[in-house]
């Protein structure tokens, strides 16, 4: 017994020195599993010797991890309610490619619109990061509400001291997300593109004949002007919409129907449509679903509007040059006119021509020679940011070489394409045109047959192929285009089986007596494959005789017979015979009525591509416009900056007089750039005409002494010329309205085609705007497949909630009924194990008593047998 108690006193005392070991090595296990006390955290611990952390400590400890880009201590903090207000560096830090911190700034709602140091919003930064990454946190960006250029309404930055403009740098940076979104491929992208045109008024009642219409405005200013003057001039009748702007009555030209429209809204500044790296992914991008969407019509539609004069500047020439072919066709045929002014005036344009396709291709040798200078951008400040200087990983570098490798306007502009086949085409028009205006010129009374021929009808196609741009035919014309360029290949197989029927038709010649025998069999099967134009007696090489009936008097046809084919008549007959349904059949009716059913399916489908189509042409027609030396010189010319109204220009007082000169020599133009205020419109000409002579007499005046003393002394030609398009301008408006034009569209298209002016404005104060066609058709019926949809939805929910009801009373019916036969189960065997306990009970008996009966019968025997031992 001690030695018992002895051991368990030892067991105890073994215990409980093990105890503490156990306890520190779970303490140990329990700290490594929770993560690190915070400062605060410790400071409570020690008794709150100090108190907590304030919101401002808090907000800048979190502007701090976020600059380092501590994961874990910014979402410590945003978990400690830390306040997510004002610039926490969420650009920077998209900047820095710490996406994981910015989205838990975005998850904790923090404004995605704030800038960086630079002025470059994250939503910028993001599209110049590595693809996948920067691809997820635009759209997670655009879902937190970020905008794609949030100080496009804000005034126009002033130039500072280094010469550089915000801007222009903002403007570039806009261009920069474009690029990325335009050459994103999938239908994510697509999205984030077609979410970028936001709806501002959602029912608008305006006279628009096409789908969309795109004008370029203030949209917040224009309610205000627009509010403002009806409060004026006491309008109850009318509203804002009736009188701003965007108003369709004061731009439409032709009569219109009024529909339901909405206005959406493009928050980025006009003149970023116009970069040529946005041009340039627009006609580069193989994604159609972006292509196709309203938010790149509007982009290129708004470029086309600023650039507006250049492409009419193009078709008004190919209009005169045509109008001088028919001049000189006219004047050398009927010998009463000089044809001589209209050759002069072909040769002046052609040389036009001649040298933008020198510069096209000067441009493109000079971008492959070894070592070659690098040319200065144009038309734009260069700067550099620290984001540039920078060393960038190699994911970066990837993504830079594939987003901002054509950004700059200079390097787009000296970036030209290869030589292609329109390129060779152009060489060819201009060695026709020149070749033919010269051998003309030699003519007098006569015209040329050998050049002026190919010439015209180049031209002419030439002319077609120029207003492919324009919204009332490109449309229709490049579908066409398209669907003739994808037969190529089966007109190819159509060549070699009209070459292999002509090569047999060659052998068996049966037109060896023509002049031409070679080209007389190919016109001969071409007339019979192609067009089904045959005699089959001249395709035999014989020819139809006629006799002179000598009783009527009339000459009575005389068929060749097949015996005058000569000694082996019968096998050149029936190989010709043969040639001839073979060619018929194959070529005339299988060939051709699949190139009927191929053109027109063919058709079919680019028409439905028709708007993809329109807006990669005029993109590259606008690449085409902007790569031409004369845009080069004009943006030279320009310079950059915004337009600015008399009141902010300066000059001394001789200045002041020769700008007054040039003022009042413009004075006639007045009426050409707004209609008189006879009615309520919220534009007044005045607004108009002093932003026309700022641009064209004051700023000039104010830059230079020079330029002061040429308007001074042009002021007399400047006063013919206003009265001149005055007079002009009254007699076209008339003959106009007579025809049933509208005078007020006039006024508008003169003004942004000619002054480059939207309204009042320039591009350059101007968003995109555009009016979009409400289909109700098409609406309803997408309404009809969203309620469906939604019915679908809900009735797939309530079949899943059924089920999972049906499942869950299954399993309580199966456990129910799993228990039932279990405790019945437990009754049996217990049943049985009494059975079973009794049968043992009774087997100990009936042993038992065995057991009596054989000591009972031992004890009779044995009394027997003494008994019978008594007796005897």
């Amino acid at each position: 017994m001690p030695q018992a108690q002895g051991g368990e006193l030892m067991g105890d005392t073994a215990t409980r020195t093990l105890v503490p070991k156990e306890k520190a090595r779970r303490k140990k296990l329990v700290l490594k599993k929770e993560p690190k006390a915070s400062p605060a955290d410790e400071e409570q611990d020690d008794g709150g010797s100090r108190p907590a952390p304030s919101k401002a400590e808090l907000r800048k400890e979190l502007a701090k991890s976020v600059a380092h880009g501590a994961h874990d201590q910014v979402k410590r903090l945003l978990e400690q309610r830390a306040s997510v207000d004002g610039d926490l560096g969420l650009a920077g830090a998209v900047r820095s490619n710490f996406f994981a911190v910015a989205g838990l700034l975005l998850d904790a709602r923090a404004d995605a619109n704030i800038p960086d140091d630079e002025g470059v919003s994250a939503l910028v930064r993001a599209a110049t990061r590595c693809r996948p990454e920067g691809a997820e946190m635009v759209k997670q960006l655009l879902t937190c509400g970020a905008l794609l250029e949030p100080n496009a309404e804000s005034e126009p930055t002033k130039e500072t001291s280094t010469g550089s403009f915000v801007t222009d740098r903002a403007s570039f940076k806009v261009a920069d997300l474009l690029v990325y979104l335009l050459r994103g491929e999938g239908s994510a992208f697509t999205n984030i593109v077609e979410v970028l045109l936001e709806e501002v008024e959602k029912y608008r009642s305006e006279r628009l004949r096409e789908h969309m219409r795109t004008i370029l405005g203030c949209y917040d200013d224009e309610k205000k002007r627009a509010k403002k003057f009806l409060d004026d001039k006491k309008y109850p009748n009318l509203k804002p919409e009736d009188v701003d702007l965007f108003n369709l009555n004061f731009q439409n030209l032709l009569y219109a129907p009024e529909v339901q429209t909405s206005l959406r809204r493009l928050r980025i500044s006009a003149p970023v449509a116009c970069k040529s790296a946005v041009l340039k992914a627009v006609a580069e991008t193989a994604n159609e679903g972006t292509l196709a969407t309203d938010t790149v019509e509007a982009l290129v539609s708004a470029a086309w509007l600023q650039l507006r004069a250049f492409t009419a500047i193009d078709v008004g020439l190919d209009a005169v040059a045509l109008a001088c072919l028919c001049w000189v066709t006219y004047a050398c045929r009927s010998e009463e006119l000089d044809a001589q002014p209209a050759l002069w005036a072909l040769a002046m344009i052609q040389g036009k021509e001649a040298v933008e396709w020198s510069a096209q291709v000067g441009l493109f040798l000079w971008g492959h020679l070894p070592c070659r200078p690098t040319l200065p951008a144009v038309g734009r400040l260069n700067f550099k940011s620290e984001d540039a200087q920078q060393e960038k990983p190699p994911c970066l570098q990837d993504a830079k070489s594939m987003v901002l490798n054509d950004l700059s306007d200079g390097a787009a502009a000296s970036a030209h394409p290869a030589p292609s086949l329109e390129t060779f085409a152009d060489l060819l028009f201009l060695v026709f045109g020149f070749a033919a205006i010269v051998r003309q010129m030699e003519f007098c009374n006569d015209l040329d047959q050998y050049w002026l021929p190919w010439f015209c009808s180049m031209y002419w196609l030439r002319f077609a192929y120029s207003l492919r741009g324009e919204r009332w035919l490109g449309p229709y014309l490049l579908p066409i285009l398209s669907a003739v360029r994808d037969t190529g290949a089966f007109f190819f197989v159509t060549l070699l089986c009209v070459a292999s029927a002509t090569h047999a038709y060659i052998i068996l010649n049966p037109r060896g007596g023509d002049t031409f025998p070679l080209y007389s069999a190919f016109t001969h099967t071409i007339r019979l494959a192609m067009f089904g134009d045959f005699d089959l007696f001249e395709y035999q090489g014989q020819d139809t005789t006629y006799v002179l009936n000598a009783t009527t008097g009339v000459s009575e046809p005389n068929d060749p017979r097949p015996e005058d084919l000569g000694d082996t008549w019968q096998m050149t007959y029936i190989y010709l015979q043969l040639l001839f349904f073979c060619t018929g059949v194959g070529v005339d009716v299988l060939l051709m009525n699949l190139l009927i059913g191929i053109l027109s399916n063919n058709y079919d489908e680019h028409l439905k591509r028709a708007q993809v189509l329109f807006v990669q042409a005029r993109a590259r027609m606008l690449l085409e416009h902007q790569r031409r030396p004369w845009m080069r010189l004009a943006k030279m010319i320009q310079g950059p900056g915004h337009g600015k109204s008399s009141s902010e220009l300066k000059m001394s007082r001789c200045n002041s007089f020769c700008s007054w000169l040039g003022i009042t020599a413009l004075r006639p133009l007045q009426p050409v750039l707004a209609p008189p205020q006879d009615r309520a419109f919220v534009l007044r000409k005045e607004d108009v005409f002093n932003r026309v002579i700022a641009r064209l007499v004051l700023e000039p005046v104010s830059r230079s002494h020079f330029f002061a003393f040429v308007i001074s002394l042009m002021s007399p030609v400047l006063l013919v010329l206003s009265l001149a398009s005055l007079v002009t301008f009254l007699a076209v408006a008339l003959v106009l309205r007579i025809l049933g034009f509208q005078v007020q569209g006039l006024h508008y298209t003169i003004n942004l085609t000619v002054f480059g002016l939207f309204g009042d404005r320039p591009a350059s104060e101007c968003q995109i705007m555009a009016l979009v066609h409400q289909d109700t058709e098409e609406q309803d019926l997408q309404e009809q497949v969203k309620n469906l949809d939604t019915a679908l939805k809900e009735h797939h929910r309530e079949q899943q909630d059924g089920r999972k009801k049906l499942e869950q009373i299954m399993q309580d019916q199966v456990g129910k009924a799993n228990g039932g036969l279990q405790k019945q189960l437990k009754d049996q065997t217990d049943r049985l194990t009494e059975l079973e306990n009794m049968m043992k009970e009774q087997q100990l008996r009936q042993a038992a008593n065995q057991e009596q009966m054989r000591s009972l019968d031992e004890k009779l025997s044995r009394l027997l047998r003494l008994l019978h031992d008594g007796a005897a």
